[in-house]
C-alpha cells in the first residue's frame, strides 16, 4: 500500500517553496476556489452565451466517441470472429460518417472555445487596466510596475484557465464519466464493479497532491512578479546604472530574484511530475484487474470477445477523465494563485474618489485655499506637510520654492486633488475639493511635470491630451508660446513625428517645453508648472517666461521651481521647508528667490491678505 500520509509529509518538507527570502512583491490574500468564482462571476456572465454553446459540444463529442468505439465491437463480433465480410461495407461507411461528424464538431468546438476565452480575457484585462488607472498615482507609486504588468497579463490568463477552461473541462470530464461509466455497466456490470474499485484511490491521491501543488504554485506566481519588478526597476534606470558602473550589482540582484523563482518553479514541477507516474501505476493495476475478471467472464460465456475489447476501450476512456480530474485540480490550484493576485488588485480602492453628490460649479474664479492641512504618505513616520494654511488669490502667479523634500510636490498634488489631506481642507473658490465633480475639477486645471512629461506617441497626440478638439493652428500657437515651435518644425513629420517611449527621442529640455505647451493648450483657469525652465538656456528660459506671464493673465498660476529667474516673475513667492511655509512675500522682499531672509527658527510669518498670497497660522 502507498503511504499517502507519509508521502504528503515528505513532499511538504522536500518541496516547500522558499518563503523566507526578501521579495519585491508581497503575498496576496489566500482565497478559496468558491471565493474566486464568486469574485469573477460577473466576467463569466459577459460570455455566458458562448459558454452555453461550448457546453453543447462538451456533450456531443464524447457521445460520438462512444459510438465510434461501439463500432469496433461490431467489427470484432460480426466480422472478425465469424469471419464474415458481409457487414464490413456498412460498418466502414458508419466509420466514415462518424469521423466526418467528429471533424466538424472539433472545428466548431475550437472556434467557439477561442471566441469564449479571447472575449473573456479582453474584458477582464481592460477592466483591470481601467481600474488600475483609476487607483491614482499614489497607488502606482507604492507598487512595483513590473509586478502590476505581470498581473494584467499573466494573472488574467491564469483566471481564464481557472474559470473558463477549468469549468468547461470539469463539465466535460463529468459527462465523459457518466457516458463511459454507464456503458461499462451496460456491457457487463460485474466487470464494471471490478473496474471501479480503484476510483476512490484516484480521488485520495489527487486531493493530496492538489494541496501541495496549490502552495507551490502560489509561491511560483508571486516570485514571477518579483522577477518582473526587479527587471523593470533596473531597466528604467539604465542610464544611471551605466554612469555609476552598477551593472554587476543590478545583475546580481536580478539573479537572486530569478534564482528564488527557479526554486519555486522546480518545487511545483517536481510535484506535478511525481503525480503522473503514481497515477499510471494505479491505472495499470485497474486494467490488470479488469483483464483477470474479463477473461473469466469470457470463459463463462457471459461476455463476447468484442464485448471485452470494447470494455477495455471504454475503461481507457473512463480513466482519462478521472486522471484529468486530478490534473484539473492541480492546474486549478495553480491558476488560483494568479486569481488571488488579481483579486487583490481589483479590491484595492482609490484614495481619491468621486463624491456621492458631486458639485459642478459654473465659472472658476481661481481662489485656492488650504486650511490647517496636514498630509502624511502611507508608511511615512513624518508628515510631508504639517498644519499648513495659505490662500492663493485669483489671477495671481505664485512661485513655490524650497529645498528638495520640503513638500512642494505634495502641495501641488493637494491643489489638484491627486491626493486628499490627512487633516484639514483644500478649497477652490470656497468649496472643499472633496465636494467637487472630479471630471470638472480635472478640466479646470492644467499641469506640466518635469519628471514624466510625455507619453509614447507623436507630438500631436501628446498635445491632444490637453484638448482633444484643438486645431493645428491652436497647437502651433501653444508650441510658440512654449518656445517649442522652431524645433518641432524641423522634425521629419512635424506634429506627427513619433517621439518614442516617454519622449526619449527628444532632449530633456524639449520634453519639458512640449509639456508646457500642452498645459498652455489646455486653456484652464488654474495652471500648475513644475520646473518649466529645466534644461533650458538663459535666452530660451527668458523667452518662455515672457509667454507664460502673458498666458497667466486672468489665471491662477503656481510655479514650482528652484530657478530664481522663474521665482522673480511671480507676484509672490512661498518657501517650503520640512512641510511648513518658512517665508512668503514678493520676490524683491525675499531677495528675488536667491536667499532666505527669515529662518525657520523665527517661526512662520503671518502676512494676512497680501496681494497674491495669504499665509494664515502655518506652523
Amino acid at each position: 500500500m502507498i503511504d499517502l500520509h507519509g508521502l504528503s509529509t515528505r513532499m511538504r518538507a522536500s518541496f516547500r517553496p522558499p518563503t523566507t527570502e526578501s521579495s519585491l512583491v508581497a503575498h496576496a490574500p489566500v482565497l478559496t476556489l468558491r471565493q474566486i468564482f464568486g469574485r469573477f462571476r460577473g466576467d463569466l456572465r459577459a460570455v455566458r452565451g458562448w459558454i452555453a454553446l461550448s457546453l453543447v459540444f462538451v456533450v456531443l463529442t464524447p457521445a460520438v466517441e462512444a459510438a465510434e468505439i461501439w463500432l469496433f465491437k461490431l467489427v470484432v463480433d460480426q466480422v472478425l470472429v465469424p469471419k464474415d465480410l458481409s457487414a464490413l461495407p456498412a460498418l466502414a461507411l458508419a466509420y466514415i460518417g462518424i469521423n466526418l461528424v467528429q471533424g466538424a464538431l472539433g472545428f466548431v468546438d475550437d472556434v467557439v472555445a477561442a471566441a469564449t476565452s479571447t472575449r473573456f480575457v479582453h474584458r477582464l484585462r481592460t477592466r483591470t487596466f481601467d481600474h488600475l488607472l483609476r487607483l491614482g498615482p499614489e497607488y502606482l507609486e507604492r507598487h512595483r510596475l513590473g509586478d502590476l504588468v505581470t498581473r494584467i497579463s499573466g494573472d488574467v490568463s491564469a483566471i481564464e484557465t481557472l474559470l473558463l477552461d477549468g469549468l468547461t473541462r470539469l463539465i466535460s470530464y463529468a459527462v465523459q464519466i457518466l457516458i463511459f461509466g454507464g456503458l461499462l455497466f451496460y456491457v457487463n456490470w460485474r466487470l464494471a464493479l471490478a473496474a471501479l474499485i480503484g476510483a476512490p484511490l484516484f480521488v485520495v491521491v489527487s486531493r493530496k497532491f492538489s494541496r501541495l501543488i496549490k502552495v507551490a504554485s502560489r509561491e511560483r506566481r508571486r516570485r514571477s512578479g518579483s522577477v518582473s519588478a526587479a527587471a523593470e526597476s533596473s531597466l528604467r534606470s539604465a542610464r544611471l546604472i551605466t554612469v555609476y558602473g552598477a551593472q554587476d550589482e543590478e545583475a546580481a540582484a536580478y539573479t537572486r530574484e530569478s534564482a528564488v523563482s527557479v526554486r519555486a518553479e522546480m518545487a511545483a514541477t517536481r510535484l506535478r511530475s511525481l503525480y503522473s507516474p503514481l497515477i499510471n501505476m494505479l491505472e495499470l493495476g485497474g486494467i490488470l484487474v479488469v483483464l483477470w475478471v474479463g477473461a473469466n467472464e469470457l470463459i463463462a460465456g457471459r461476455l463476447t470477445l468484442g464485448g471485452l475489447l470494447v470494455f477495455v476501450a471504454y475503461l481507457g476512456q473512463l480513466y482519462s477523465p478521472i486522471r484529468g480530474m486530478g490534473r484539473l485540480s492541480n492546474s486549478l490550484y495553480s491558476a488560483a494563485a494568479g486569481a488571488e493576485r488579481l483579486a487583490e488588485l481589483l479590491d484595492a480602492e482609490p484614495t481619491v474618489r468621486q463624491p456621492a453628490k458631486p458639485v459642478t460649479p459654473g465659472r472658476v474664479v481661481g481662489e485656492l485655499q488650504l486650511e490647517s492641512v496636514t498630509y502624511s504618505y502611507p508608511g511615512s513616520p513624518e508628515p510631508a506637510l504639517h498644519d499648513l494654511s495659505l490662500r492663493i488669490e485669483p489671477g495671481s502667479v505664485v512661485a513655490v520654492t524650497g529645498e528638495s523634500g520640503g513638500g512642494k510636490s505634495t502641495l501641488v498634488a493637494l491643489l489638484l486633488r491627486l491626493v486628499d489631506p490627512t487633516e484639514g481642507v483644500v478649497r477652490l473658490d470656497g468649496r472643499d475639493l472633496r465636494e467637487l465633480d472630479l471630471d470638472w475639477l480635472r478640466g479646470s486645471s492644467a499641469l506640466a511635470l518635469q519628471d514624466a512629461p510625455l507619453l509614447e506617441g507623436t507630438v500631436r497626440s501628446n498635445l491632444a491630451l490637453a484638448n482633444r478638439s484643438a486645431t493645428d493652428a491652436q497647437m502651433w500657437d501653444a508650441l510658440r508660446a512654449a518656445s517649442t515651435s522652431s524645433f518641432v518644425e524641423k522634425l521629419d513629420q512635424g506634429l506627427d513625428t513619433p517621439i518614442g517611449q516617454r519622449g526619449r527621442r527628444l532632449s530633456g529640455g524639449e520634453q519639458v517645453r512640449i509639456g508646457v505647451a500642452r498645459a498652455i493648450l489646455r486653456d484652464a483657469p488654474i495652471v500648475v508648472l513644475d520646473e518649466p525652465t529645466a534644461g533650458l538656456d538663459d535666452a530660451t528660459a527668458q523667452h518662455l517666461m515672457d509667454h507664460l506671464v502673458e498666458h497667466a493673465r486672468g489665471r491662477t498660476m503656481v510655479l514650482v521651481t528652484h530657478d530664481p529667474r522663474v521665482a522673480g516673475r511671480a507676484s509672490r513667492v512661498l518657501r517650503l521647508s520640512n512641510g511648513t511655509i518658512t517665508e512668503g512675500g514678493s520676490p524683491r522682499a525675499l531677495g528675488n528667490g536667491k536667499a532666505p531672509q527669515r529662518s525657520v527658527a523665527a517661526g512662520p510669518p503671518t502676512l494676512g491678505a497680501v496681494a497674491g498670497v495669504g499665509v494664515e497660522g502655518g506652523s
